[in-house]
């Protein structure tokens, strides 16, 4: 039983997901790769090349989109539940944060709608 999503917002949902799923692999790489880079201060953030500036840059807005990701996977979670394991669902999505919400996503959200979106195509 698939409910209707209008083509964008699927694709923004999975676009949300990717980017979420990147900036945790960049930023995971990039500080065990080069953890001189992993900075907090001023002065030192001032004194990074501008690679790492458009890095962290990317990064962080992959933070925003994990985080519009989260909220939207727990707002769809409140508004239809889903028909197996609810509770199990809603601690993963409350517990897990992020990854709960990649983890509903990919097995919850994207094969309820899916249909949605190829009927619209059509």
């Amino acid at each position: 039983m698939g409910s209707r999503v209008s083509r964008r917002d699927w694709q923004l949902m999975h676009v949300l997901a990717a980017w979420s799923i990147a900036s945790f692999v960049l930023a995971i790489g990039f500080s065990t790769a080069y953890p001189e880079q992993v900075v907090n201060t001023a002065e030192s953030i001032a004194a990074l090349s501008p690679f790492w500036l458009v890095a962290r840059t990317l990064v962080g807005l992959g933070a925003v989109a994990a985080i519009w990701l989260w909220l939207r996977m727990v707002g769809d979670y409140l508004r239809h539940r889903p028909s197996q394991f609810r509770i199990a669902w809603g601690i993963t999505l409350f517990v897990g944060l992020f990854i709960g919400a990649l983890f509903y996503f990919w097995q919850v959200w994207r094969p309820r709608t899916g249909q949605g979106v190829h009927a619209h195509a059509a």
